[in-house]
C-alpha cells in the first residue's frame, strides 16, 4: 500500500507530505485547486509522460516521492536480485526528478534507476484508473487483456504452451516465406545469375591482379633498354670479340696472387676474396639475363596481352563494382544464390510441411487457451452484471464475443465487450452504445472484479463520478469502501457521497496572497471533514441543513454488497 507521497514544486504545489493509511481513502478540492496534479504526481511514479507545466512556475525541478509498505514479496525479491533492495523493512521507495526541460533522474530505494526500470516497478504498485482509462475500455483492443487479468494465475501455464507454440509456428512460417522468396527472386533473375557465374569464373581473378600486371607492363614498355643494358652487362664480365673481360682477368690476377700467397697471408686472401668477386659478377650477369623481358618482338605480343586482361578486369569492376576481391566475393554470392534456390525448390516441401505441423500444434494450443478464457470471461461477465446491478444497471445486459482470428501472439481469437445498458436496446459494442456514465460504472465493475489479485498493492480512481450522482453515487462509494477491504482505494472525487464513506480525507486547498498561488493537502477529521462534505454537497451558503446532511451521510454504516 501507499504509506506516503511528497511533492515539491509540482505545478501549484509547493510542497505537500501525505500519510495515507490502508483502507479507502478519499481526496477532494474546489476545481483548479491541485486534485489533478496529486493524480499527475502518482502517474509520475509509474513511469508515465510527464505533461507539461508539472514544474511550478519559477523553479528548476519538481520532485515526488512514493513510500510503498507491504508490497508483492515476488517483486520485493526481483529488487533484492537486481540490487534494488532497502535493506531494510520490506519496502519500496520510488522518486522521480523532473527538471524544467523535461528530463528526469528515478530511484527505487536511493538507488538511480532508467525511467523504464521506474515505470515496470511503479506499474506493478499503482494501478490508476481515470476517465481516460474508462474511454480506453471502449477500445476493443483492450477487452482480451482484462479477461485475461481476471484469471492471470490460472492461465499463466496455458499461454506460455501457446507462446511457445506461435512462436514455433512463425519460425516455421518465416522459413518458408523466406525460401519462396528466395526461390522467386533466383527465377526471376536465373538468366543474370548464371551470366555473372560465367563471366567471372571464365576470368579466373586474382586479388590485385591489375596493379601487378601493371608493374609488369610498365617494365616491358622498356624492354629494348633492359636488353641493351643486359647484354652490355654480359659483355662486361665475359667479354667480347676475343678481348677477355672482368671475370677473366679477376680470376688471373686471383690465380697469380695464390702461388706466393704462401709466403705471404694477405696475398693468399686477396686471391680468395678476388675469386668470389668474380663468381659474384658472372651471377649477377645471370640475374639480369634472367628479369629481362625479352626482345622487343616479345615483348609487344607480351604487353598486349597483358592489355586485354587489364580491359577484362576493369570491365568486371564496371559490372560488378569494388576490386577483384568484391567481385570474387560477389560472383561466389550469386553462385550460392543460384544453388541455394536449385535447393530450396528441393527443400520446399518439406518447409511447407513442417509449416503445416507448427500450425496444427499452434492452433491446438490455441483453442486450449481460447477454451478456457471462455470460462473466464463467463465467469468475469457474470460478477460484472452482479455488480451493474448494484449500481443501477439492473436491466443491463454484458457479455463477451469472441471472433477467431489467424493466429497472433494473443491468441486465435478476439474479444470485444457488448452491452445492452436498457430494456429492448440490443447488445452493441461497448464503445458504441455506452455513456460516459455506464463506462465509468462498467470499469468500476471490472476494477472490483479484478482487486481480488492479491499483487495489486493501491488502485487510485479518477473522478471515477463523472456522469453518476445521487444514490448511484453512493452506491459507488460502497463498492469501494468493500474493495478497499481486500486493496487500497484511492478517489479523487467530486462526490460528497462518495467522499464521506472513506475512512481517510485529504482536502486540497488552494490560496493566494496576491503573488503566487500555493495549493496544501490538509487531512481532515471532525468538524473540518463536515464543512468539506457540506461544501461538495453545494449551495452558494453552507447552511446548518447542509452541515447536517454532510453529518448524515459521515454517519451512515456501509450496507453489504
Amino acid at each position: 500500500m501507499l504509506t506516503e507521497i511528497r511533492m515539491k514544486n509540482a505545478a501549484l504545489i509547493r510542497e505537500a507530505d501525505m500519510r495515507l493509511s490502508e483502507g479507502f481513502c478519499a481526496v477532494t478540492g474546489e476545481t483548479g485547486a491541485g486534485k489533478s496534479v496529486f493524480v499527475t504526481s502518482l502517474a509520475l511514479l509509474r513511469g508515465e509522460k510527464a505533461p507539461p507545466k508539472t514544474v511550478r512556475e519559477g523553479e528548476s525541478e519538481c520532485t515526488v516521492s512514493g513510500l510503498f509498505s507491504d508490497p508483492d514479496p515476488e517483486l520485493l525479491a526481483e529488487l533484492a536480485e537486481a540490487g534494488l533492495a532497502d535493506g531494510g523493512d520490506d519496502c519500496v521507495l520510488l522518486s522521480r526528478t523532473v527538471t524544467s526541460d523535461g528530463k528526469s533522474k528515478c530511484r527505487i530505494n536511493a538507488s538511480g534507476v532508467p525511467l523504464g526500470t521506474l515505470k515496470s516497478v511503479g506499474s506493478r504498485l499503482i494501478q490508476l484508473s481515470s476517465q481516460h482509462q474508462s474511454f480506453a475500455l471502449a477500445d476493443k483492443k483492450n477487452h482480451l487483456a482484462l479477461i485475461d487479468a481476471s484469471g492471470a494465475e490460472e492461465l499463466a501455464g496455458i499461454k506460455e504452451a501457446y507462446t511457445a507454440a506461435y512462436q514455433s509456428y512463425r519460425r516455421a512460417q518465416t522459413a518458408l516465406d523466406e525460401t519462396r522468396e528466395m526461390i522467386k527472386s533466383a527465377t526471376e533473375k536465373k538468366d543474370y545469375l548464371k551470366t555473372v557465374i560465367k563471366q567471372i569464373g571464365e576470368a579466373k581473378l586474382k586479388s590485385g591482379e591489375e596493379d601487378r600486371l601493371w608493374e609488369k607492363y610498365r617494365a616491358l614498355e622498356n624492354a629494348g633498354k633492359l636488353a641493351e643494358a643486359a647484354a652490355f652487362l654480359r659483355q662486361a664480365v665475359d667479354g667480347a670479340g676475343g678481348k677477355k673481360g672482368a671475370y677473366d682477368r679477376i680470376a688471373l690476377a686471383a690465380a697469380r696472387l695464390e702461388a706466393p700467397g704462401e709466403a705471404v697471408p694477405a696475398f693468399k686472401d686477396a686471391a680468395e676474396r678476388l675469386g668470389r668477386i668474380a663468381e659474384e659478377l658472372r651471377e649477377i650477369a645471370d640475374e639480369v639475363e634472367e628479369a629481362c623481358p625479352g626482345d622487343g618482338e616479345n615483348a609487344a605480343a607480351l604487353m598486349q596481352k597483358i592489355s586485354d586482361r587489364v580491359e577484362l578486369i576493369r570491365s568486371l569492376k564496371r559490372k560488378y563494382g569494388g576490386d577483384e576481391d568484391g567481385i570474387i566475393a560477389f560472383g561466389e554470392k550469386c553462385r550460392e544464390e543460384y544453388e541455394a534456390a536449385l535447393d530450396g525448390k528441393r527443400r520446399l516441401g518439406a518447409l511447407e510441411a513442417e509449416r503445416a505441423e507448427k500450425l496444427a500444434s499452434c492452433e491446438k494450443a490455441g483453442e486450449k487457451l481460447a477454451a478456457h478464457r471462455k470460462k473466464l470471461a463467463d465467469t468475469l461477465c457474470g460478477r460484472v452484471r452482479e455488480t451493474l446491478d448494484f449500481l443501477d444497471m439492473e436491466k443491463a445486459r454484458f457479455f463477451v464475443e469472441f471472433t477467431p482470428c489467424e493466429p497472433s501472439p494473443d491468441g486465435i481469437e478476439r474479444a470485444e465487450f457488448f452491452i445492452s445498458a436498457n430494456p429492448g436496446q440490443p447488445p452493441m459494442p461497448i464503445g458504441e452504445v455506452a455513456s460516459g456514465g455506464e463506462l465509468s460504472r462498467v470499469m468500476l465493475a471490472l476494477k472490483a472484479v479484478l482487486s481480488d489479485d492479491p499483487a495489486l498493492s493501491t488502485l487510485i480512481f479518477d473522478e471515477i463520478d463523472t456522469g453518476i450522482s445521487g444514490k448511484t453515487s453512493r452506491k459507488l462509494g460502497l463498492l469501494l469502501k468493500k474493495m478497499s477491504e481486500r486493496v487500497q482505494i484511492i478517489a479523487v472525487t467530486h462526490s460528497a457521497q462518495i467522499a464521506s464513506l472513506a475512512g481517510e480525507h485529504f482536502v486540497l486547498k488552494k490560496s493566494t496572497d496576491g503573488k503566487e498561488t500555493v495549493s496544501r493537502a490538509e487531512n481532515l477529521d471532525g468538524s473540518a471533514r463536515v464543512e468539506e462534505i457540506a461544501r461538495i454537497l453545494g449551495g452558494i451558503e453552507i447552511t446548518d441543513a447542509v452541515r447536517e446532511n454532510a453529518r448524515e451521510l459521515l454517519s451512515e454504516q456501509s450496507p453489504g454488497i
